[in-house]
């Protein structure tokens, strides 16, 4: 924790100069490439070109091809591994609970728990696959927040939804290293969520 104005303000100083410094490295790399497929002279990379070579100068020094990697990312094991890493960061352990009510035969829950105690911490709800009237992207949700203002606790219940196209029965859902990145990133706000411990509502989560 930064803990004063004056702390993070300076943490943000002390990244400022090595982040430019970065920036300008990445910039030349992206003109060098341009120059090279033949670019005008005169040509000046801008803001707006950084995406599109940024794209260019990785594939060109890498040739990384995202469907090649897609192979190693099957989802079901993406969620194990979530799993894994909760338990080994904040003691939890996830429970499947297929008798709690569900809005679509898709969603899937799990109770979580306190390795150590057994103690219940809330439950985690999965809704991995696109259908018609489905929201795009991927996010988090707080059905309930964690709180004990009336002196009796209650637990939190958190779901990360996405939408991946579901794959025939039988077949493991495949995932780019993006959806990976993003399904990991929305776990960690249902983590949030899972690990607070607070009186008032309005501070959960």
């Amino acid at each position: 924790m930064a803990k004063t104005p004056e702390a993070a303000m300076q943490l943000m100083l002390d990244m400022w100069k090595p982040a430019v410094a970065r920036v300008h490295e990445e910039v030349a790399d992206m003109q060098a490439l341009a120059q090279k497929e033949g670019a005008p002279a005169g040509f000046k990379i801008e803001p707006w070109d950084y995406r599109y070579y940024a794209e260019k100068v990785r594939k060109a020094r890498y040739d990384l091809d995202q469907n090649e990697v897609k192979q190693y990312l099957q989802l079901d094991k993406m969620r194990e591994g979530m799993f894994w890493v909760a338990g080994e960061l904040f003691n939890f352990s996830f429970v499947p609970a297929p008798d709690v009510p569900v809005y679509h035969p898709d969603v899937k829950v799990w109770q979580v728990n306190d390795r150590t105690t057994g103690k219940q911490v809330g439950l985690w709800y999965f809704d991995p696959y696109a259908r018609p009237g489905k929201n795009s992207g991927a996010w988090m949700n707080a059905y309930r927040k964690q709180e004990r203002l009336d002196g009796q606790p209650v637990t939190t219940i958190v779901s990360n939804n996405s939408n991946f196209v579901k794959g025939k029965d039988g077949e493991p859902v495949l995932i780019s290293w993006t959806d990976a990145t993003t399904l990991f990133h929305e776990f960690g706000h249902a983590l949030h969520g899972l690990s607070s411990n607070v009186t008032y509502p309005t501070l959960s989560g």
